[in-house]
This record gives structure tokens, sequence and C-alpha cells, in this order.
């Protein structure tokens, strides 16, 4: 499961190829710039991730807020989000924040509040400085058209569903070890459940179909089935997959006595014609691809290996998440597909647009967990994606 955090790490310096003023800090896979000199190698600092957001005390503090202008010099519309940059040719993912040395374990940060208390807070490596530095997770505001009218509350009948970017776990797959890369669609997650007669609850489709998203579904919402409105609900009946689950899963959910689960993404265009997000996949109206299977309640899914994944999708008439590669891991083949354009689209037409791929999805093949991590799949982010201009989205 993917969890935001600011964690005390260890950087390694590696000098900047094309600049005498800058460095790299290394913080696992993940790179950031910062200034020559302000950081040793296995000096510990605060990583500050993409998407967080950074009041303006600690802006101030890094000599990042423009008092002129009245904002910062991040990103958004008040310079407060951290967002990829390239700087003298160099991808930049993140901020550095020195910390004052306690001992060789452990920093002072600074915890300066609003209400302008001054203070630190003591930290140890690989603890989240997130809290004490007031540092939040940058949440897009949600279109009402994805949000949709709710049916009720179950997190038995919903997914907590999420995983990290694999720079963040750079040891989460074995050298070698067979794995499947699948392109990761820019759309909106939607899942639909299958729940056992046990759990029937006539606000459900047929009493048994649950429908939700990803920022839904994180928090037990399950969205109203018959709210033609709703982005997901439409969706869900252009590619008849309440009626698709309902007779693939009704049985098995009854059987096991658990529910059922179909994870995929909706991409392209809205009914009304706007983008379900800014890469519209050749102006595509609600694609659908599906990406996981898995069967039980949070903290005990059994998710589908790619074989029975793949077979499932086959008997149900459901289209996949396209697939680039399965094969041994490493990390050179993971950087091969990661950029590029995307293959959602259809063969060369006379409109067509090529478009960026927003990145890959690798996953153990055999399903397999890690000791520590859990489940082995992970996301691989393209540069251009990242970098990309315009009117960007995020939506969950």
């Amino acid at each position: 499961m993917s969890e935001f955090s600011c964690p005390i790490v260890r950087v390694t310096i590696i000098p900047h190829p094309n600049a005498d003023a800058i460095e790299i800090a290394q913080v696992g896979d993940f790179q950031s710039i910062v200034k020559k000199g302000q950081f040793k190698d296995g000096d510990l600092g605060v990583y500050i991730p993409e998407q967080a957001i950074v009041p303006q005390w600690l802006l101030e503090d890094m000599n990042m807020w423009d008092a002129t202008r009245g904002k910062g010099g991040l990103a958004g519309s008040l310079g407060n989000r951290v967002k990829a940059i390239k700087l003298r040719g160099v991808l930049s993912q993140g901020l550095m924040l020195a910390g004052v040395p306690y001992s060789p374990q452990a920093i002072l940060v600074t915890a300066e509040q609003y209400e302008g208390n001054q203070g630190a807070a003591l930290l140890m490596e690989g603890e989240d400085a997130s809290e004490a530095l007031g540092i939040k997770k940058w949440e897009p505001k949600v279109p009402s058209h994805m949000a949709g009218k709710i049916a009720g509350v179950d997190l038995a009948a919903t997914l907590g569903y999420d995983f990290d970017n694999i720079k963040k776990k750079p040891d989460l797959f074995a050298e070698g070890e067979e794995v499947v890369i699948t392109e990761k669609i820019h759309g909106t997650l939607m899942q639909i459940g299958v729940v056992p007669s046990s759990m029937a609850n006539d606000r459900y489709y047929k009493g048994r179909v649950t429908l939700s998203s990803k920022g839904m579904g994180r928090q037990g919402f399950v969205l109203d089935h018959t709210d033609d409105t709703n982005l997901y609900v439409q969706a869900a009946m252009k590619h008849d997959l309440f009626e698709k689950a309902l007779k693939f899963f009704g049985d098995a959910a009854d059987e096991m006595d658990k529910p059922y689960f179909m994870v995929g993404e909706v991409y392209g265009l809205t009914l009304s014609g706007a983008g379900v997000q800014d890469l519209t996949y050749d102006r595509e109206q609600l694609g659908y691809r599906m990406f996981d299977v898995v069967c039980g309640t949070r903290g005990n899914e059994e998710w589908f290996a790619w074989e029975e994944f793949c077979g499932t999708a086959e008997a149900m008439d459901v289209p996949i998440v396209p697939v680039l590669f399965i094969g041994p891991f490493s990390k050179a083949v993971v950087l091969e597909h990661t950029d590029g354009n995307t293959v959602v689209q259809p063969a060369m037409t006379r409109n067509y647009i090529s478009q960026i791929r927003e990145g890959v999805v690798v996953k153990a093949t055999d399903g397999s967990y890690h000791q520590s991590y859990g489940r082995k799949i992970a996301k691989s982010v393209s540069e251009a994606y990242l970098l990309r201009k315009g009117e960007t989205t995020e939506f969950a």
C-alpha cells in the first residue's frame, strides 16, 4: 500500500554532470538537486516527495518564498506544491531538507507553527517528518461527475487500492524473477465488487454488485449505481460490467463467502466531451481496461496471479491494460519500457495525435509477496509525463 510520508533518510551525494554549483542527492532510486556543499555523503535529511504541499513558513525557511508575489517557488497556484523538474539536464524528484545533527541516527527539524511558536522535533532515521513540518499530500478537487452520490459505507464491500513507485522500493523485485510490465493508463480507477449473498444490500446493483473509485473506495464509500450522471456508472453501463461481474463472480463469492473485485481504469473522454484526465487517448469515449482481480477483504486479499487474471479477463470478455513485456526483471528492462508513447490508442489514422505514456506497472507474474513490502507490484513513471506542461490533472 502506498503511503505519503516525508522520511528521514541518508543521502548519497553525486556530482552534477552539467553544473558546478549544484549536486545530486540520491535517495533510494530518487534523486533531488541540492546546492553544492549543502549535504555531505551519508548525511541525514528530510525527503519531501512529489505531490507534497509545503507550508509558507517552511518555504520561507528554505528561501523558496517570494514575499512580493505572495507565493512560493514551486508548482501550483500558490507555488507550494512539489513537482518533478529538470535542472541542467537532470531530473529532480522531490526536495531535500537539511536538519541539525543530534546523533548519528537522529536530527532536529524545525517545527514552527502558523501561530508563531518556535520549536524543533527530534526525529530518528526512517521516521516520518510530515506532521512535524506541517506538510500534507496534495489532493486535487475531484470534479462533481467523478464524485457521485453515495449509496452506503462498507469497508468489506470496497477496496483500499494503491501501490508505490518502484524508486521507493528498489529491492522489491529480485534480479531475474519473472515479471509482467503493463502500460499505466492516465485515467481514473474504477472498482466493481461482487459480494456474497450473506452481504447482500438492496442499495447495490441487484443486491450484490458494488461500485467505487480509488478515493471513495479507500474510505469505504459505495457509489449509487443508479446515478447516471456519474462517470463510473456511465462507464460500467457502457461496458456491461455490472452484469459481467455478477455472472462470473456471483457463485464463487457465495461459495467462498467473500467478495470479489475487478479493478480497472476508465480513460479518454466523458460523455460530455471533457477529458477524464489531461491525456485523452485519441479522444476515446469512456474507454476501459482491467488490470487486477482480487478475492477477499482488506488485509486478507488474495490477488489473482497473472495467468489466472488473463484467463478471467478472457472468460469475461473484458479488455486488459496493454502488456509491454513478460520476462526476467531488471532495472534496465523497466526503464526501457517506462518512457515512450502510449500503445492504448488505435493504429495510426489521419486524425491520430501521438500521446505520451504515463509509465508502467511492474508485477510479479506468480503473485508473490515481499517479506517487508507485501505484494510485489510497483509503478515506474515516465519522465515526459512528470514534466508535461499545460492543464495537468491527477484525479484519483
